[in-house]
């Protein structure tokens, strides 16, 4: 996708995730009932606004802590 490798995924009928927890699986409701429908130009704006960006060098790997101030605004 674009410049870089993106993946699409699409649902599927009946398929359970048994390597997920329950509350994996509400994170990931959250997520999606948040960015489900956003476009991909989007996000990036809304995550180049988080701490988790702005303090983090760039090709750096984003630290754990981060995910105590994310937005998701």
């Amino acid at each position: 996708m674009g410049d870089g490798t993106g993946y699409r995924f699409l649902p599927t009928e009946d398929k359970e995730y048994h390597h997920l927890t329950a509350d994996d699986k509400e994170i990931l409701d959250a997520v999606i009932l948040r960015f489900g429908r956003t476009s991909k130009n989007s996000i990036i704006e809304a995550m180049h606004h988080e701490d988790a960006y702005t303090e983090t060098a760039p090709k750096d790997i984003i630290q754990f802590k981060y995910a105590q101030t994310l937005s998701l605004s």
